[in-house]
């Protein structure tokens, strides 16, 4: 297991869940599974403002939270 693995949220005693192995794992050097911090406060943010979206809809919270959705996919690729 790559010191890369330790702390990931698909790390499951050395079996990869988003990979779905456990062979390899040792050579790697950066994952594009693994979510950063940033990503992690991005989609919390998201999930808050379209519970906020559900009480009051407005033009301002859709377009806020249709740039929300943008920023994640981005950062997801």
């Amino acid at each position: 297991m790559a010191s890369i693995c330790k702390g990931c949220t698909f790390n499951n005693n050395g079996w990869c869940r988003a990979r779905k192995t456990n062979q390899g794992l040792k050579d790697l050097i950066s994952c594009e599974y693994k979510k950063t911090d940033n990503m992690v406060a991005l989609e919390s943010y998201l999930q808050q403002k379209l519970f906020e979206l559900e009480f009051d809809n407005t033009a301002y919270n859709r377009g806020l939270v249709k740039g929300l959705e943008i920023a994640v996919q981005i950062m997801k690729k």
